[in-house]
């Protein structure tokens, strides 16, 4: 079947056959392959200069699934229609594709809601550009997953809401009937039930403009994208043992201990070699098998912080050149109330001037509120791999939480170098 994922490469040792350290591998660089191809709500996934924000479906769907994929190619152009989707296949993803042969390669296909709001009927057009694009991805290799096109405020008069459900209703026809994978989040994100009789509108809080998502809504949209992902390998990221090893930077990557340090007003305990600030902090053992010990971190103000100790600077273990990830993983508890900012992030610094930042989940200026992404849940927050810039003598990483109130627990916090192919 043509749309049906199927496995991937794992992450190798980090001690080889020999016995000698080895850095760990950049997972990035054995796992399947991703491309996102439509219009500007595909463009929303793509990392900005200073990492990913949290109004893109992609970011929450890599935390949601574990990060078993990687995104080789972000093709989204803000006002596409498919005819212009399918005119710049080619170029924007079948070509830059070709540069991963021989690992496993899909593309993520979401278009239509533009379409949609022409005044006139496109729905055969439409449907036809997307069969094109499906079908010419094939061809290459790359094994296409469709989206449904999402809701649009904008469409508005009787021809527009019917090409809107057009459109969707031809996807979920059409890709069960061909054997492509259909990421349908109809149900996840309008205000209603399908097929729209009144404009497709966003459930409240998913949309900040009627038209592009919010956190909330690019969660939503990522949903149904992780019962994909999840078809893949499942990767190991961490650590198996509480031990230190060869390639981490921070002291103490499974939160063991209670010696650590409460700054800001900060209450209660923190693993040794952390510091918590402003908000409480409780340790707990974990039963699911996780190396290590659970942080747990509540608001008790408006924010609550942890970084390493002393004062969340790193200022050994690392060179310039070297290229590092930062990456944890956290149980959401289910008591968020109005959380404004959940964001891992990672500062490499001279002295007191910043040199660059990296972020995973960085605030967006329309997210407005931060749903509970996997209430009970665990989910990882990864900042891209990146190269340490020449000057660099601090590295600052720490996991920022803010809002009215809410609980997380922290795992694993790993900040790694890895190997250079």
């Amino acid at each position: 079947m043509r749309g049906i994922l199927h496995a991937g490469a794992r992450i190798s040792p980090i001690v080889g056959a020999s016995g000698a350290p080895l850095y760990p591998t950049n997972p990035d660089d054995i796992l399947p392959v991703f491309a996102l191809l439509g219009d500007s709500i595909t463009l929303g996934c793509r990392p900005t200069n200073t990492g990913h924000v949290n109004r893109g479906y992609w970011p929450w769907a890599q935390a949601l699934s574990g990060f078993r994929a990687y995104a080789g190619v972000y093709a989204g152009v803000g006002g596409n229609i498919t005819t212009q989707m399918l005119a710049r296949l080619e170029a924007d993803v079948i070509t830059p594709m070709a540069a991963y042969a021989g690992r496993d390669r899909y593309c993520i296909v979401m278009g239509g809601v533009n379409d949609s709001v022409t005044d006139s009927d496109i729905i055969a057009t439409a449907t036809g550009n997307l069969a094109g694009i499906y079908d010419a991805l094939i061809a290459a290799g790359i094994t296409p997953i469709a989206m449904t096109a999402t809701p649009t405020s904008s469409a508005t008069t009787t021809t527009q809401i019917a090409n809107w459900n057009g459109i969707n209703g031809w996807l979920r026809t059409y890709c069960p009937a061909n054997g492509i994978a259909l990421c349908d989040n109809i149900a996840d994100c309008l205000d209603q039930s399908f097929p729209a009789t009144t404009s497709p509108i966003w459930k409240i809080g998913y949309s900040h403009d009627g038209v592009h998502p919010t956190a909330l809504g690019a969660q939503a949209i990522a949903r149904a994208l992780v019962e994909q992902l999840e078809l893949l390998d499942p990767v190991q990221h961490f650590r198996t043992t509480t031990d230190a090893f060869f390639g981490r930077i921070l002291s103490n990557h499974a939160m063991t201990g209670s010696s650590g340090t409460l700054s800001e007003g900060a209450t209660g305990m923190v693993a040794t070699a952390w510091e918590l600030f402003y908000g409480a902090g409780a340790k707990s053992a974990r039963t699911d098998g996780g190396a290590g010990e659970w942080q747990k971190m509540e608001i008790t103000a408006t924010q609550v912080r942890i970084g390493p100790d002393p004062s969340i600077d790193v200022i050994s273990g690392f060179a310039p050149g070297d290229l590092v990830v930062a990456q944890l993983e956290v149980v959401c508890v289910n008591d968020w109330v109005n959380i404004s900012q959940f964001v891992l992030l990672l500062e490499f610094r001279n002295g007191s001037t910043v040199l660059n930042g990296l972020s995973f989940l960085n605030n967006d200026p329309y997210s407005q509120i931060i749903g509970n992404p996997t209430p009970d849940g665990t989910l990882i927050l990864r900042t891209t791999p990146t190269s340490i810039p020449v000057g660099c003598n601090i590295i600052r990483t720490y996991l920022n939480f803010a809002g009215d109130a809410g609980t997380i627990k922290i795992g694993r916090y790993e900040l790694l170098k890895l190997a250079i192919a």
